[in-house]
């Protein structure tokens, strides 16, 4: 092939070639970094989403638990996961150590302020199944089970083998329910670069030195 038609076809054809291939893999590689960008962007907001219109909230219920754990020394009494949660009644008892697993009572009086025995499980598990499209469908089943679990126990006519098996089964959903709140609420804090408990996160067991006051 003589020189002349390899200099004027067969070179510009190759760089013309060459400059196709590298513009192809330019935008390819600009289209996937633009994607990963959105998609991280998308991540983020939905997590600040998810934390402002539910976990938060959440997250607060499980504090005032934390507190009265540590205020009436009960992580004393019994380990944490015989007790995930503690809440208060209307009317709180002595302790007893005839109770299922899981049940401490305190006595204190008659408690006037709504607010403060509003925040007990059902509060946690209805709060997910009413915000659904915030919650991670990991909380949404645990919160059915808890739910079918609380229903049943408080239904007559219950043996004492079936009543122990809903009373145990609730305890242990109300169990991952609390660490799974906490854990992926720290996990969204770090996600939108807020203040986040590195132990909560890896734990999910909310810390609790805050209330320990030292008199």
């Amino acid at each position: 092939m003589p020189v002349w038609v390899i200099e004027v076809v067969l070179i510009p054809a190759i760089v013309a070639i060459m400059t196709l291939v590298f513009n192809l893999v330019l935008h390819w590689g600009k289209t996937k970094f633009e994607y990963r960008i959105d998609t991280t962007k998308f991540r983020r907001e939905h997590d600040y989403l998810q934390l402002s219109e539910l976990y938060m909230e959440l997250y607060a219920v499980i504090a005032q638990s934390e507190f009265l754990r540590v205020f009436h020394h009960l992580e004393d009494l019994s380990s944490w996961h015989d007790l995930p949660f503690v809440e208060v009644e209307h009317r709180l008892k002595r302790f007893t150590d005839d109770l299922f697993p899981g049940e401490f009572q305190v006595h204190q009086g008659a408690m006037v302020n709504a607010a403060i025995h509003s925040f007990n499980k059902m509060q946690l598990v209805e709060l997910i199944l009413e915000k659904k499209p915030y919650a991670s469908q990991e909380l949404i089943k645990l919160a059915v089970g808890y739910r079918y679990c609380h229903e049943f126990l408080n239904k007559d006519g219950l043996v004492e083998s079936q009543y122990e098996k809903f009373l145990v089964s609730g305890l242990e959903y109300i169990y991952k329910i609390v660490t799974t709140v906490v854990r992926e609420t720290n996990e969204k804090r770090e996600s939108c670069h807020l203040e986040f408990i590195e132990s909560e996160k890896h734990e999910g067991i909310m810390e609790h030195d805050i209330f320990k006051l030292r008199h």
